[in-house]
């Protein structure tokens, strides 16, 4: 019987894992495809540098823009790249500071707003993974109860599905 429970818990852990990151998955996709309009960044970007922990550093960015006359302004944390030291950001400043972004916004909704778009293919591979894994473990446990793996033979008997001679 107690192992039936943790079978069961441990079900139900992934599963909520797998429903959360396919959730975060949805909610990422919806808002790549909302970020349907660009534009060329014209305005100059204002860096800071965000220190995580010792050895992890971020940069943010505010930017100015403008869609049909009407003046907006945006701020972002860069996600993908992390640096090592203070340093190293700042030469990714000087090096970003040459280049010219693409704008990003939702037509609807131009305060919404990145100089980043990237499809979420991590957050649906998790969710793929986990979704296969409870799959999996829910046949498994499946199995168990069809061939009495945790039925005892005789009450008095410790050993769990074996046949003592």
């Amino acid at each position: 019987m107690y192992l039936r429970e943790l079978w069961k818990g441990l079900l139900a852990i992934v599963l909520l894992s797998a429903i959360g990151y396919g959730a975060l998955a949805c909610y990422l996709t919806i808002h790549y495809h909302q970020l349907s309009e660009k534009t060329t960044l014209s305005a100059p970007i204002f860096w800071e540098i965000v220190e995580k922990s010792d050895d992890d550093y971020m940069l943010a960015s505010t930017y100015q823009y403008s869609i049909e006359g009407r003046p907006f302004s945006g701020k972002m944390l860069w996600n993908q790249t992390h640096y090592l030291n203070r340093y190293a950001a700042e030469q990714a400043i000087k090096d970003l500071d040459k280049e010219r972004f693409t704008l990003w916004y939702n037509g609807h909704n131009p305060k919404d707003s990145s100089l980043e778009k990237h499809y979420p293919y991590k957050e649906w591979i998790y969710a793929a993974i986990l979704s296969a894994i409870f799959f999996y473990l829910l046949l498994l446990y499946r199995k168990c109860l069809k061939f009495g793996f945790w039925q005892r033979k005789n009450p008095r008997d410790r050993t769990i599905g074996t046949n003592p001679i």
